[in-house]
């Protein structure tokens, strides 16, 4: 389940990254940035995994150091396709500050809900489950936290993007973006309860 949900996520966010193009008045870029979405998103998640491994006789710190370092690499490799996204998709139009706020939008879905939360979080979770080192009203208080923050800010956010008279593709994005993120949140849940 984890590589076939990768695989998914990483055409949501070529999806994403499409829609992006089109809307922001670059038709053209938008089949190549699509293309480089899925690539990149596969990337980040699966290279990381193929080059830190570790096993549940690894102790906890040992564990920790290889999820953070699939963290590391995950990270830089989404952070430099979004750098590139938003140079390709602000030359040559003014609408510098909405490619930033959508470049920046999308590198935060990706770090924090995929690679954070549904790997090193999910991760750790798992490795300590397997090896009876958690409490679990521990885990469910994070659980709970995390999922009343997500909830608070997509609240948030929806009622910014629905209170002002915008351009209708914003809200095939919030669709998008919305499907992705709450798509992300379940993944975490399902492989914190699956070990």
């Amino acid at each position: 389940m984890n590589a076939v949900g990768q695989i998914i996520f990483s055409l949501g966010f070529s999806v994403l990254y499409w829609e992006m193009a089109m809307g922001l008045g670059s038709p053209e870029k938008a089949p190549l940035l699509a293309f480089l979405a899925v690539v990149s998103y596969l990337t980040a998640f699966f290279l990381p995994q193929g080059l830190f491994r570790f096993s549940l006789s690894d102790p906890a710190p040992v564990v920790m150091g290889q999820l953070s370092r699939r963290f590391g690499i995950a990270a830089v490799i989404t952070l430099l396709f979004n750098l590139f996204v938003a140079a390709v998709l602000m030359s040559g139009t003014a609408a510098t500050v909405a490619v930033a706020m959508e470049v920046y939008s999308a590198t935060l879905l990706g770090l924090l809900v995929f690679h954070a939360m549904g790997g090193l979080m999910a991760e750790q979770a798992n490795y300590l489950q397997r090896t009876n080192q958690y409490k679990s009203d521990q885990l469910l208080a994070v659980v709970v936290a995390l999922c009343m923050l997500f909830v608070l800010l997509a609240m948030y956010f929806l009622a910014f993007d629905l209170g002002i008279q915008r351009d209708p593709r914003i809200y095939v994005r919030d669709m998008i973006f919305g499907t992705l993120a709450v798509s992300g949140i379940a993944w975490f849940i399902y492989r914190l309860g699956h070990h």
